[in-house]
């Protein structure tokens, strides 16, 4: 809907705005424009902060007849050179190292200098961080800018700078459940999340009215048929442990 010529969409939510609108599309992208966060209830503004939690992208099955050579190349795409190729293509034609005095689309010293932007375009350079992957903080917040206002990387740090002064003081970071725990709370857990997302449309569409606090309370005492004490009780337990 992001994409549609008829400009439907008002707005939306986005890790990174090319995860939803495509790079090659600047009649689009300059449609939008990426917002600071909203000011709640007595002046309470804050930006959502989460920490990536690492993840397997590479699996090595028991069928495997060569498991070393894998292992290997596996190893290889951890590497600086690979992961610079697998997120930005070939150096010398995609990309190169920034020179002195470059500024990045953050305002920093620059290390990466885009010379054909790749992602979410159709290519056959790289392989969109897919497999064993480093993500480098220094390259990929160190993209230079070439003046371009609808350049996707340049848009996603204008809306970062947005953030960087709202984030909360205390955050929680990812809950490590027993396989009891997490046995206990599956039912409640799903049940909730689909609870919150069907609800969210009826707000939007009208079915329900958000300016109505006794359809608001409803909706919050529904969370209590759907064992919301008990998923919050063994979600402080999982909190305490890592406290």
């Amino acid at each position: 809907m992001a994409n549609d010529p008829r400009d439907l969409l008002g707005a939306f939510l986005s890790p990174g705005i090319t995860l939803t609108v495509q790079q090659n599309s600047p009649e689009v992208l300059e449609r939008y424009v990426g917002i600071e966060p909203l000011t709640g209830p007595e002046g309470v503004k804050l930006s959502t902060i989460f920490t990536p939690m690492p993840k397997p992208n590479g699996v090595i099955t028991s069928a495997c007849q060569h498991p070393e050579e894998v292992f290997k190349l596996f190893d290889l795409m951890l590497s600086e050179e690979a992961c610079l190729m697998g997120r930005y293509g070939t150096q010398g034609e995609d990309w190169d190292f920034a020179g002195d005095g470059d500024v990045s689309i953050y305002g920093t010293p620059a290390t990466i200098r885009i010379i054909n932007q790749l992602w979410n375009t159709t290519q056959n350079k790289h392989i969109c961080q897919i497999g064993p992957y480093v993500s480098r903080p220094r390259f990929s917040s160190g993209v230079t800018w070439d003046g371009n206002t609808t350049d996707g990387e340049y848009m996603n740090a204008q809306a970062a700078l947005l953030y960087n002064d709202h984030a909360p003081e205390e955050t929680i970071g990812a809950l490590i459940f027993t396989p009891e725990e997490e046995a206990a709370i599956r039912a409640s857990r799903s049940m909730i999340d689909a609870h919150v997302k069907s609800t969210i449309v009826d707000f939007i569409t009208g079915k329900r009215d958000i300016h109505d606090d006794a359809q608001w309370a409803e909706y919050v005492l529904e969370f209590e048929d759907m064992g919301l004490a008990a998923f919050l009780q063994t979600a402080q337990a999982a909190y305490d442990r890592v406290r």
